[in-house]
């Protein structure tokens, strides 16, 4: 059996009014309940008008539910307290009565508000499948590969020195890509929490891009070259070394991902402006495609088979430094992704 939820969005100001409406009449429904069954005991109504109260308050928020609260005390002070008919103001069990659901009101919207918000900021199923997903081929990979060279480090043949030290390197560079794919993953829970914020100092633009590209020309497997032009006298930025040098990765690994064999991966970095320094990554791949240029910043949008979060922390480190990034085709057709991060 297929299960289908149906979900319907109102808009908030028709929303409120329904909420309105569905307090109000299950007032009135309760009021003229308890008159027609006659000589209850005024806790039973006052009980009962507490369910309409909470529909208010869940539906419509703290406005809607306090007017409904208050549209109920009355009600219940006209109908039920002696002398019937009368509203005392005073220190006496109608203020009582008026306080008690202004307070279930007021708690349950919030409540109800903060279940909405927490359910929000969750990842629909979907992609939580597709979370799953990518970060066990990205964890898969570098695993597969330090488990098989240890183990035959341990028991194969006695290799000489050279091949020893080009496999231990192995190791060694898998492990740091098991670390980035773990630091994109802690940097998804920061931003998430609000929590990313950059530990600036005066950087120089140029070495970071150099230990960055340096990382990835120790890789044996890496198929493609790389072409790095550092425009000279550039200002030195103001940035959290550490998050820029992750963007530049980030960039880096994702243009070697889709570079054909053979192929150059060009960074370049230039004077933007008196405030900005811009840095672009540019490959010989396929490129982006027009319906890409939002959604390729959006987490779980590899679509290579990994989790999709490596454009998404980039986004989120750059406009943290007050940057801006965006994608778009290189010289040779490719992809390029430009970023700005200001000078010191």
């Amino acid at each position: 059996m297929v299960r289908q939820t149906v979900s319907v969005d109102l808009p908030i100001g028709r929303a409120r009014w329904v909420a309105l409406g569905a307090g109000l009449a299950g007032t009135a429904l309760v009021t003229i309940g308890c008159l027609l069954v006659g000589h209850v005991r005024t806790t039973i109504p006052a009980l009962l008008l507490l369910v309409p109260i909470s529909v208010a308050g869940v539906l419509g928020g703290v406005v809607i539910g306090v007017v409904v609260a208050v549209v109920a005390a009355l009600t219940y002070a006209l109908a039920f307290l002696p002398p019937i008919g009368h509203l005392r103001i005073g220190l006496t069990e109608d203020v009582f009565v008026l306080a008690t659901f202004v307070v279930v009101a007021v708690l349950v919207a919030f409540i109800s508000d903060a279940r909405r918000t927490r359910a929000s900021t969750r990842p629909p199923d979907d992609e939580r499948a597709a979370l799953l997903r990518g970060v066990s081929h990205d964890l898969r990979s570098p695993l597969t590969t330090i488990k098989s060279v240890s183990t035959d480090l341990r028991d194969g043949p006695d290799y000489d020195s050279a091949t020893r030290a080009e496999l231990l390197n192995m190791v060694v560079d898998e492990s740091d890509r098991l670390d980035r794919i773990v630091g994109n993953l802690l940097s998804v829970s920061r931003i998430e929490a609000g929590a990313l914020l950059p530990e600036r100092s005066a950087c120089d633009i140029g070495e970071i891009v150099t230990k960055s590209v340096r990382r990835f020309e120790r890789l044996g497997a890496v198929a493609a070259r790389f072409d790095v032009r550092v425009e000279s006298n550039l200002p030195a930025v103001h940035v959290d070394e550490v998050q820029v040098d992750q963007v530049l990765t980030n960039l880096v690994e994702n243009a070697l991902r889709i570079a054909p064999p053979g192929s150059t991966i060009s960074v370049r970095a230039w004077r933007q402006s008196d405030a900005l320094v811009g840095v672009s990554v540019l490959d010989e791949g396929p490129g982006f495609v027009s319906t890409e240029h939002v959604q390729v910043f959006a987490p779980f949008q590899s679509g290579t088979g990994s989790s999709g979060l490596g454009l998404t922390v980039c986004k989120a480190i750059v406009e943290a430094h007050g940057g801006a990034i965006d994608i778009g085709r290189s010289p040779g057709g490719g992809g390029a992704v430009t970023f700005t991060i200001p000078t010191a």
